[in-house]
């Protein structure tokens, strides 16, 4: 996973004031939560919007407090609060992580392949769950887990127990909750499609009488 770097400053007050005045001048009220103490900050509007600009889901990235009291952590974004009208963040929240110890985290699934029952019998594919709960190191932290649809016929699914995910990687779902499904076109689909034939004949039909007129 790419490694990002973000620098911060500590920050001296605290409330709304405190908080309006820091945004006018381009930094962004944050905590930054530990394990012994948890740390009020600051940084740059711009810098953090540089981390999201990267898109990374669960991006772990070094986070630097400079001045007397400087801090080295490795952090993840916990929340971000976004303004609700304008565009712009209010306040970051940064957990501080420790690479050699376990942690969970949500991971996207993301399907790819072209399913035989889609391609030869206009199945319907349910996408029921979009991310799965996993707990691992933070270095084995993937950004996402693919989930292969080529073999799915009518009436197939794909559960948790089937994904294949990589060494030193715990699924915490539960194994036989559903993923994914195929089914059957439904009655309206089928009534939309044979409209659609009908007026593709119709159309044909009134090109073939134009054309004759012309003749």
């Amino acid at each position: 996973m790419e490694q990002l770097e973000l620098k911060g400053k500590m920050r001296d007050g605290i409330g709304k004031g405190t908080s309006r005045r820091l945004r006018k001048t381009g930094f962004i009220p944050a905590i930054l939560y530990r394990s012994k103490k948890n740390l009020p900050v600051i940084i740059n509007h711009k810098d953090i919007m540089n981390i999201l600009k990267h898109g990374v889901e669960n991006a772990i990235f070094q986070f630097n407090i400079e001045g007397e009291n400087r801090v080295n952590s490795k952090v993840m974004l916990k929340e971000i609060q976004l303004h609700p009208l304008k565009s712009g963040i209010l306040h970051v929240d940064l957990m501080e992580i420790s690479m050699d110890k376990e942690i969970r985290v949500n991971v996207p699934l993301r399907i790819f392949g072209e399913s035989i029952g889609i391609a030869t019998k206009e199945g319907i594919l349910n996408h029921l769950v979009r991310e799965i709960e996993i707990e691992c190191l933070p270095g084995l932290i993937p950004e996402e887990i693919k989930v292969d649809i080529s073999p799915l016929d009518i009436g197939d699914s794909i559960h948790i127990r089937d994904l294949n995910v990589a060494e030193g990687i715990k699924i915490l779902n539960n194994p036989d909750e559903t993923l994914i499904t195929l089914t059957a076109p439904t009655a309206e689909a089928e009534e939309e499609k044979i409209k659609e034939v009908e007026e593709v004949g119709v159309t044909e039909k009134e090109e073939k009488e134009k054309e004759k007129e012309k003749e």
